[in-house]
């Protein structure tokens, strides 16, 4: 497999690795919601993609696992910080960060590992939680 999860203390590891593919990433999704929906908090995440060699990932792809993860509906906010060394990676962490419409996942990028840890260690701003909540209820009522 292209990738392993890692479940540690309070956060959800992913690494990926070698060649990724677009399979590769549903499967991880699906995974990863396999997870998710069998815990009472979601725990934040960090998803490292400096291991990759090789991507053979599109638009579209990233497209339809941003839109997946949009219509899930979380017990909590949580962040999720990916870590992305180079161009071409960060190209692809930013269009997945842009793409993303659930107010209960919070993306950002990081160049290192330290700086990713450092921003998941930090208080969650239990605003941005409470907004999500009331976003997602306006949405069932409509």
């Amino acid at each position: 497999m292209p990738y392993t999860i890692t479940v540690e203390k309070k956060v959800v590891r992913v690494t990926l690795k070698g060649c990724v593919t677009a399979h590769d990433l549903l499967a991880l999704a699906a995974e990863s919601q396999n997870y998710e929906i069998n815990v009472k908090v979601v725990p934040h995440r960090i998803t490292d993609m400096t291991q990759i060699e090789e991507m053979a990932i599109h638009y579209p792809d990233i497209s339809v696992l941003a839109a997946n993860r949009g219509k899930i509906q979380f017990p909590n906010a949580f962040k999720s910080a990916i870590i992305a060394c180079n161009s071409h990676h960060l190209g692809y962490a930013t269009m997945f960060q842009t793409l993303n419409t659930n107010p209960q996942i919070i993306i950002q990028i990081f160049s290192d590992e330290a700086s990713a840890i450092q921003w998941i260690a930090s208080p969650v701003d239990l605003t941005f939680a409470k907004l999500a909540r009331q976003a997602r209820s306006s949405e069932s009522r409509v």
